[in-house]
């Protein structure tokens, strides 16, 4: 039986109305809800009596909450009507858009190297490239870094001098010229210590001029990455690409899912560090995830109704990435302020650190080799000068609706990966995909390469039916413009060959298979990319948190083929990095280490 509450309130508000919003409209309705309801209790509303006075008081502060309510309700609704910087903040966290920024420049910078000379003109052995992140500096102590590598074109257009002997009776160098863009700021650093376990931690970098997060390492070597919202739980990481026209495309992107992970606030100008609520214990694979685990939920229907994904969530989460605790975060930022951030014409003059690599530096004379080091400069033909990001509201709020791009669409070429990755299981899915624009084709198509598992989670080629399947399924999402062709990835097979000095305690009769055993079920957690380098540092870094190995004297990478392996004989030995530290791999290719016993070698 329902409870009924009678209404004894006779007066309930007839006359009541929420338009009225001004100290003036406000105290005249008050007045006359008195005379009309209160006609014989008090009569005096002269301006000096007191019933005025407590009418004054009222409608001032109702004045006031109309006021706030108002304003609420413009600094959240919208970017159009929102003034203040917090509810901009918001705004734009919303749609992650980066608009609160400290100061930065931004500019191109001329760098001149030296290549040594050959009999027939300069030597394309000596051939080189600057890393990204050589720092320049002016002559008043302004610091720029580059964002991309500087490639040195050995094209006979891009020399501007020589150098001569002691003699000089003959050249002995040429004087190249190569471009790179710079962004202003120095690198700077600071610890922080986290306490016990909390969630959504927020941790300040107490330092107003930080414009950028760099990197975020604790103290057990675990790396933070940045992302625009903590349900983002794959960055892309760009890899050089060897296979392809540096000029055009110099490199790809590679997802890379990341369970540690932060997002950044900026509020009334302080930096904060966000994580989420994860902890150790929720870390279910070791460095990565899979990304091909991704179905878009269709419980109970036979159809697709919704067919929009988001690229930066490949794999599906419920706490926001893992939150450190007891430990201290190492925090690289970027600093600028008005001092450093501006350069006229000619003001750089020097080049404080940059890192050249040769392709085959063993092969090649480590005299000449140091005299291209040390002789490297750099200067400014144009200004670099600083811009404010943040500059009126008007302008803020049009980089917010920019940022207001729908998805349901496939525009960039990751869209297209994770458009491969959420196609629904009942057509099949792929185990890795990778898109690349082929640059000698007339058109520009696009190619997919895409890469399928057994039954026992062996690599294998997809089949004819899933392939026309995530065909159809791109072409729902794909531009008018664009044509993509479905590709098998190959399959490189690959081995490892190790010799390892252990403790004397260990017992050598079962050393090697428990270090295999060890080594193998790491690097397959999940399988690599397609294109993604083979990393002869992870293979270093498992066999160090081994307790029993205290050396290890000599790493081989090698290819397996014949009965049971790929047709792909790779030649490992033409394909590792100019370090050692990483073994190439073609970007319509994928590596995978097929069984444990593929992994051999000797103990001592």
């Amino acid at each position: 039986m329902g409870l009924k509450i009678k209404n004894d309130n006779k007066r309930s508000s007839a006359d009541t109305s929420f338009t009225s919003v001004t100290f003036d409209e406000i105290k005249q309705r008050l007045i006359n809800r008195a005379r009309n309801y209160y006609p014989d209790t008090y009569k005096d509303f002269s301006r000096t009596s007191f019933g005025s006075m407590m009418i004054d008081m009222v409608s001032l502060v109702s004045e006031q909450l109309n006021f706030y309510a108002n304003f609420v309700a413009q600094e959240t609704l919208s970017p159009d009507t929102a003034r203040s910087e917090k509810a901009l903040s918001f705004h734009a966290m919303k749609v992650g858009a980066d608009v609160f920024n400290s100061i930065t420049s931004t500019g191109m910078v001329k760098f001149y190297t030296l290549i040594p000379i050959s009999l027939t003109g300069p030597d394309p052995n000596y051939a080189h490239r600057i890393l990204k992140g050589a720092i320049v500096t002016t002559s008043n102590g302004g610091t720029f870094t580059t964002t991309e590598d500087v490639v040195i074109d050995l094209n006979t257009d891009n020399i501007v001098g020589t150098t001569f002997t002691d003699d000089g009776s003959r050249v002995s160098y040429y004087i190249y010229e190569s471009e790179a863009p710079v962004i202003s700021g120095e690198e700077r650093t600071i610890s922080v210590t986290v306490g016990t376990y909390q969630k959504f931690l927020k941790v300040e970098v107490k330092d107003s001029t930080a414009s950028e997060i760099l990197k975020v390492i604790d103290l057990n070597g675990n790396e933070y990455f940045q992302v625009d919202n903590l349900s983002q739980n794959v960055v892309y990481r760009p890899m050089q690409n060897r296979e392809s026209n540096e000029s055009t495309a110099p490199e790809r992107l590679i997802p890379f899912p990341v369970p540690r992970r932060f997002a950044v606030e900026i509020i009334n100008g302080r930096t904060f560090l966000v994580f989420g609520f994860g902890s150790e214990d929720n870390l279910t694979t070791k460095s990565v995830a899979n990304p091909s685990d991704i179905a878009l939920k269709i419980t109970g229907k036979n159809y697709v109704s919704n067919n929009a994904f988001d690229p930066s969530k490949l794999l599906s989460t419920d706490k926001f990435g893992i939150a450190p605790q007891n430990t201290v975060l190492n925090i690289t930022y970027r600093s600028n302020t008005t001092n450093n951030s501006n350069a006229p014409v000619g003001s750089i003059s020097s080049v404080s650190s940059a890192e050249i690599i040769f392709e085959n530096e063993n092969d090649l004379e480590s005299s000449k080799v140091e005299y291209v080091r040390q002789n490297i400069t750099a200067t400014n033909l144009e200004p670099i000068n600083g811009t404010l990001k943040f500059t009126t509201t008007q302008e803020v709020s049009q980089i917010i609706k920019a940022s207001m791009g729908s998805q349901g669409r496939a525009v960039t070429l990751r869209d297209y990966v994770a458009a491969a990755y959420n196609m629904p299981s009942k057509f099949g899915s792929v185990t890795r995909a990778s898109v690349s624009r082929d640059e000698n084709d007339l058109k520009r198509n696009l190619n997919m390469y895409v890469i399928s598992e057994d039954k026992d989670g062996n690599l294998q080629q997809a089949s004819t039916s899933l392939k026309n399947n995530l065909k159809t399924w791109l072409n729902s999402v794909r531009m008018v413009t664009d044509t993509i062709d479905i590709f098998d990835a190959k399959i490189i097979n690959l081995g490892l060959e190790v010799d390892l000095v252990v403790s004397d305690k260990t017992n050598f009769a079962t050393a090697l298979s428990e270090i295999r055993t060890k080594l193998f079920e790491d690097l397959t957690i999940t399988k690599s990319e397609i294109g993604q380098v083979f990393s002869i540092g992870e293979v270093e870094k498992i066999l160090s948190s081994i307790p029993s190995v205290i050396r290890f004297n000599g790493i081989k990478v090698v290819s397996k083929s014949g009965v049971g392996y790929s047709d792909i004989r790779y030649d490992v030995s033409n394909n590792v990095s100019p370090d050692g530290g990483m073994i190439y791999i073609p970007e319509d290719s994928i590596w995978e280490i097929k069984k444990a016993s593929d992994i051999t070698g000797k103990v001592q």
